[in-house]
């Protein structure tokens, strides 16, 4: 945490006044009746928006229906940030570690530019402990709950890499045929469907899962939820990604089928997290698992909170392939916006950790590829879309380059 934000929670911790707050809607520039239309970002199909807090600069926040409230996980020294009548206190979530320890903090007002939302929870974390600005590339300062904008009717297009709003007091939603219809069940204010999943054994079970756009895989499921969900016979180890609570470790397989309403979507890549960093949610909600947005943006996606209803409309990403980084090794950058990679995660059992590669090595090229004209994206784009490729890195260790070689996995 910068001194600047560390002075200002200090502030506002001696300021603070125990008082409720009621949630207020302030569509700004718009009529009631009018959509309001948000542009984002689509970085490792996360959706990123711009919004400012308490007047603050710009800040990046991703977009995640699989959580309720909004977080502040990190600012560098130049952000500017002020909170309101805060207060210590810890959350739970995915992941392995202890509870989070985070400052929470009442009647703050989001600002999206075209609307602003008043008198809302926002949580700061007390230290960084995820790295997402350095795994997506450029600077990402929090995460946006599903509460913020639950009054509104969403119609996320991610596509035209877009969300429009309504409010949904003033607007009735009309899918027309080619929509597909879901119902949806609220839990704590969170998003689930019930559709049907066929296993890598051809086993058929009705699932309950959680609409996670906070997710950058296809879908994940939780062995312990129900005897016909099983780990794939060929699987391979991976570091998953962070929770609130830290890592999140599992494996990945290939099931049959994932079927939602009238769109049958085959073999995607599934996630298996291990049962010790699913500890905070096993049986809480009676989920199975979750669909994340490798299976999201496939659609143009209608979430209507007040009316419990889902409505889906495949788009032109329909037809392309799942993909998943099976390589059990993850690279980011240490200065987003600057091209210098290294190996923030690699999993012991993976091929790449067996060649040779160690986390902090430096990537200086890939496959004779020089690494200072590419981005994140185009750095995945090789560890995830082609299985049982062949790579050959050169890394920096220390002032030493080192040549590696190893073949991805392939299930």
């Amino acid at each position: 945490m910068t001194r600047k934000l560390l002075l200002l929670l200090l502030i506002t911790l001696l300021l603070s006044v125990n008082k409720c707050y009621a949630k207020r809607f302030v569509p700004l520039k718009k009529n009631k009746s009018e959509k309001i239309i948000l542009p984002f970002k689509l970085i490792n199909n996360l959706i990123v928006v711009k919004m400012t807090v308490n007047n603050s600069s710009d800040l990046n926040f991703i977009l995640d229906t699989g959580l309720k409230n909004t977080i502040v996980t990190e600012l560098s020294y130049y952000d500017t940030l002020e909170i309101k009548h805060a207060r210590l206190t810890t959350l739970n979530g995915l992941g392995g570690d202890s509870p989070l320890k985070v400052y929470e903090s009442t009647g703050n007002t989001f600002d999206f530019g075209k609307v602003e939302i008043e008198n809302q929870n926002l949580y700061v974390m007390a230290e960084k402990v995820f790295h997402i600005s350095e795994l997506l590339g450029i600077p990402i300062h929090g995460i946006i709950g599903h509460s913020v904008l639950k009054d509104y009717i969403s119609d996320i297009n991610y596509v035209q890499r877009r969300i429009v709003l309504y409010k949904s007091a003033d607007y009735e939603f009309k899918p027309g045929g080619r929509w597909d219809s879901h119902d949806i069940e609220l839990i704590g204010e969170k998003p689930y469907i019930y559709c049907t999943i066929v296993t890598h054994e051809s086993d058929t079970v009705n699932v309950k899962m959680l609409l996670d756009t906070g997710a950058s895989q296809a879908m994940w499921l939780d062995k312990n939820s129900h005897d016909k969900i099983v780990l794939p016979d060929k699987s391979v180890e991976t570091h998953l990604g962070m929770g609130l609570n830290g890592a999140i470790t599992g494996s990945v397989g290939l099931i049959n089928n994932i079927i939602l309403g009238r769109y049958n979507l085959k073999q995607p890549f599934c996630a298996f997290p291990d049962s010790s960093s699913l500890h905070a949610y096993t049986n809480k909600d009676n989920r199975n698992g979750s669909i994340g947005s490798n299976i999201l943006r496939k659609f143009r996606v209608v979430i209507d909170y007040e009316k419990k209803k889902l409505y889906l409309r495949r788009s032109s990403y329909f037809s392309n392939k799942f993909f998943f980084n099976v390589s059990g090794l993850e690279i980011g950058t240490p200065i987003p916006g600057i091209p210098v990679y290294e190996v923030y995660n690699i999993n012991k059992s993976s091929n790449a950790y067996k060649s040779g590669l160690r986390k902090k090595d430096q990537v200086i090229s890939i496959n004779n590829k020089d690494l200072i004209d590419m981005t994140l994206s185009d750095i995945n784009g090789y560890i995830e879309e082609k299985q049982g490729r062949k790579l050959y890195l050169k890394v920096l260790r220390g002032n030493k380059e080192i040549n590696i070689t190893f073949r991805l996995e392939t299930l």
